[in-house]
């Protein structure tokens, strides 16, 4: 039997964490990554002086997805992360973006010690097909685009 919020055209996203998938998504935010450069002078001579940036520490990332409330799995992990620490909670995961169809897979990002940030859920809403939605803010150290 298909699951008729993986089959409805607005849950084209799917999160897998640790080998476990949580499902259909319905929004995604931004993914938002800067590389922090520095100046580093370097003198040339008595009076030549070239600057040229150099990278940083590469800072945390963070993206926010919302889902239909389907189980209590992100709910967990962010209750571990509360009792434990954020690196205690660290996991890997991917987010797929599929065709309207849920046929093929569009692109593909994974992302790694990762931790939750944030959680909340919201009540039902006729938009949403009178969902309970929960939104959470994962937090991720590295990002890699895997196709696309």
């Amino acid at each position: 039997m298909t699951n008729p919020l993986i089959a409805s055209a607005a849950f084209n996203f799917e999160i897998t964490i640790d080998g476990l998938n949580l499902g259909a998504i319905s929004e995604v935010s931004e993914f938002k990554m800067e590389l922090e450069t520095k100046p580093l002078a370097t003198k040339i001579g008595r009076q030549l002086v070239i600057t040229h940036q150099v990278t940083g520490v590469k800072p945390a990332a963070e993206i926010t997805i919302t889902r239909p409330l389907q189980n209590l799995d992100l709910f967990n992990w962010y209750s571990s992360c509360l009792a434990s620490g954020p690196s205690a909670a660290y996991k890997h995961g991917s987010l797929k973006y599929h065709d309207a169809g849920y046929t093929k897979v569009i692109a593909e990002w994974t992302f790694a010690n990762s931790y939750p940030k944030s959680y909340a859920q919201t009540g039902a809403k006729v938009e949403s097909g009178g969902h309970t939605m929960e939104k959470i803010t994962i937090v991720f150290m590295d990002l890699t685009v895997v196709g696309g």
